[in-house]
């Protein structure tokens, strides 16, 4: 039998992490999310051009201007898969973080401005995007819950339960605003704006497995999502 996998998918700021953390949580599973294999892809290039000679402050002026598609990746992507082959998943509490050489890489460091700009550039490179999806399905354990925006539909297509967390945009806008401190409608208009990037990406577009079990959490508070999930988990997965 292969690994126990719940494959949770959904558009930006629909509350996947913190979902799946605490049902992780409440059944003694794991969770990661696959966007942070990406992230560590952006991570390693840039520190790969610094040992070469470009700043992290040239590549971050260059990304402020908006041009994350034009800048210079003078990194071989395939010493890069290399280097990632080399990567354990390390457990905090219920977290499963990326650990590189004997570093953890953390949130806060895979987080960065300069890495979260770059980091799409990769992400919407089909060949990269399939050695990613390779590699989580070799590094992630049995019992986890793993988040994203195409786990079910492309990372773990035989997940033993598969789930689509969504809600409306003004509630996701109004969540993260509140939890950001940040305004209201900026954080509206970039939603708006990943959520159509998400569901046109010419691969792996954003959308719910065939049998997914679609929650809309618009009018749900997060222990009431919990709850259902865990149910589901224990439905499904658990025998």
């Amino acid at each position: 039998m292969g690994k126990k996998v719940v494959a949770v998918d959904g558009p930006a700021a629909s509350g996947k992490s913190a979902v799946c953390r605490m049902a992780a949580e409440r059944l003694g599973w794991a969770h990661f999310s696959s966007g942070l294999f990406y992230r560590l892809v952006a991570w390693l290039v840039l520190r790969e051009m610094e040992k070469e000679g470009e700043s992290w402050e040239k590549v971050v002026s260059a990304l402020k201007e908006g041009e994350a598609e034009r800048v210079e990746i003078t990194v071989d992507l395939n010493k890069i898969l290399e280097m990632m082959e080399e990567v354990q998943l390390h457990k905090e509490g219920v977290e499963l973080l990326p650990k590189w050489r004997g570093e953890v890489i953390g949130e806060l460091e895979l987080h960065r401005v300069e890495v979260s700009k770059l980091t799409p550039v990769f992400a919407k490179i089909p060949w990269l995007r399939q050695e990613i999806t390779e590699l989580i399905r070799r590094k992630v354990p049995d019992r986890c819950f793993i988040d994203g925006r195409d786990v079910g539909t492309n990372i773990f297509p035989d997940a033993c339960l598969k789930l689509f967390l969504t809600a409306s945009a003004e509630e996701r806008a109004r969540r993260r605003a509140k939890q950001i401190g940040e305004d209201y409608k900026k954080i509206l208009e970039e939603i708006k704006r990943r959520d159509e990037l998400d569901q046109k990406r010419a691969v792996d577009p954003l959308k719910p497995a065939e049998d997914a079990q679609v929650i809309d959490t618009t009018n749900m508070g997060i222990d009431e999502v919990v709850q259902e999930v865990v149910e589901l988990v224990e439905k499904k997965c658990i025998r």
